[in-house]
């Protein structure tokens, strides 16, 4: 069965993917990487290192793959990882409505955490990150949503892109039409 490694934004915790792993899990083996970082206390190069040890310790067999599911921050941590760290155990990565270009929200709260001021519109670390491509080798595909109010849709878009339609950015993720999305990208070759 194929392994799916679900990536979640700040403050998110495991029942927050009840839905997503629900939907996926007679198809998918489900595994949730959980982190601790209340609203960007962290960067986010040190979460993606601990996403590395955390697919590290799957034992995933020689030449498997795995895919990523990665919600809001999980998607910077998961292109951080796949870009600067560590890409030869992952062929694809779905995320949804993640801040490649930033948020607002950012400059306005929280904005003296560390993880807070690299989502900030034209960070260093953003500008890193957006410079960087994708390899080849992984097939890659960004939900996002033009109502969504903390990172909006201009700021979600990246490699390919597909539109979902709801407005509340917590809960885009728990949408059908977002399930059903990431399920057929999964599925696809």
């Amino acid at each position: 069965m194929r392994k799916v490694v679900y990536v979640p934004g700040y403050n998110w915790n495991e029942e927050s993917s009840v839905l997503i792993r629900l939907l996926l899990q007679k198809d998918f083996k489900f595994y949730y990487f959980k982190f601790k970082n209340k609203f960007g206390q962290r960067k986010i190069e040190t979460l993606a290192e601990e996403l590395k040890t955390f697919i590290d310790n799957l034992n995933l067999k020689k030449g498997e793959k795995i895919s990523i599911i990665a919600f809001s921050v999980g998607g910077l941590i998961s292109e951080y990882y796949l870009k600067f760290i560590d890409n030869k155990q992952v062929d694809k990565i779905i995320t949804i409505c993640s801040p490649f270009k930033g948020t607002p929200w950012a400059s306005i709260f929280f904005k003296k955490r560390i993880g807070m001021r690299e989502l900030q519109e034209r960070s260093i670390f953003l500008k890193k990150l957006n410079k960087e491509k994708m390899p080849r080798t992984i097939k890659q595909e960004s939900i996002w949503d033009e109502e969504d109010f903390i990172v909006p849709h201009k700021l979600a878009k990246q490699g390919k892109a597909k539109r979902t339609l709801f407005f509340l950015h917590p809960l885009i993720e728990f949408w059908p039409p977002t399930i059903l999305e990431i399920k057929k990208f999964l599925q696809s070759k």
